[in-house]
């Protein structure tokens, strides 16, 4: 029977399901351990392009038609768990041990930051919030709100044409994406989004919250504006 797949994609799915569970998330992305976001994503990305079941609708597949689909649907769970923070955290926490060298040391790297992370935030987070209970009031310390999350890395466009996923050339609608962040913040700026949120949330405390003296929020610090 003559399989339409390339001769290296088949060596590559025959090589994967041979090794089952014992090959890590990073192995099936063709990725290392001390990849970040952006490479995860380019990486699935690829992966995507190359062993997608679409890629290869009607063509003649054989015993690998079954290997084929086993095989991206655990790419697509390896990079649904790396590409999230905590989950990424916890497989690494669970597989090290058979990982290889390079990829357990990266890996024992990203959670030695990870903990300074979280202990220079929980510091500041000490720092910033302080609570005075006064005779006449309960006087709460925070910080600023501050906009968050409209930054954009990248953008990649693909089209499903003759059986492949193909990279389309979009210079001109990544240019007009580009500007999406910097008209996000304006239009935040603008409707004093971070000003407002303080204000809902002292809303809050004050139908949530019932106590003998006045609740009353003080924001310290600049608000930051971009």
């Amino acid at each position: 029977m003559v399989i339409d797949l390339p001769l290296d994609i088949q060596d590559e799915l025959r090589a994967f399901d041979a090794r089952g569970d014992r090959i890590s998330h990073y192995e099936l992305l063709g990725i290392g351990a001390d990849a970040d976001g952006g490479a995860i994503r380019r990486a699935y990305l690829e992966r995507s392009k190359r062993f997608h079941p679409d890629s290869w609708y009607r063509k003649e597949l054989g015993d690998l038609g079954a290997v084929l689909s086993r095989t991206f649907q655990r790419m697509a769970a390896a990079y649904q768990i790396l590409s999230d923070d905590e989950t990424r955290a916890e497989y690494d926490r669970d597989h090290a041990a058979a990982f290889s060298e390079g990829d357990r040391t990266a890996a024992g790297l990203r959670a030695q930051a990870r903990k300074e992370e979280e202990r220079r935030q929980h510091e500041r987070r000490e720092r910033d919030l302080a609570v005075d209970v006064r005779p006449n009031e309960i006087v709460v310390q925070l910080p600023h709100a501050q906009l968050l999350g409209v930054e954009q890395d990248a953008v990649e466009v693909l089209a499903f044409e003759n059986g492949f996923w193909n990279r389309i050339s979009a210079n001109d609608l990544q240019s007009e994406l580009s500007i999406l962040p910097q008209l996000a913040r304006q239009k935040a700026a603008e409707s004093n989004l971070p000003a407002e949120a303080e204000r809902a949330l002292q809303q809050q405390l004050n139908e949530r919250i019932h106590t003998p003296q006045p609740l009353r929020l003080v924001f310290t610090g600049a608000m930051k504006k971009d």
